[in-house]
């Protein structure tokens, strides 16, 4: 009886664990696939919109791939 509660919080936290890690890489990839375009965007003279608009259309040009990519994957 021991051993399944013993099993059941170590399979518990493994979940929880690996649902943190999956939670903080996509918020860094996001960090990154908005901070990428905003800093190449302010380094070449452009304004704060600009940057701004140029981060989000980062994110938002990689969602499109990946909502494409579930598409053609997809069992239809």
């Amino acid at each position: 009886m021991m051993t399944q509660f013993l099993a059941f919080g170590i399979i518990g936290a493994l979940e929880a664990l690996s649902g943190v890690t999956l939670a903080v890489v996509l918020l860094v990839l996001s960090v990154l696939l908005f901070g990428g375009p905003y800093q190449f965007a302010r380094r070449q003279g452009l304004g704060t919109a600009h940057a701004v608009g140029a981060g989000i259309g980062g994110l938002g040009f990689v969602f499109l791939f990946l909502v494409a990519l579930q598409l053609l994957h997809s069992p239809l």
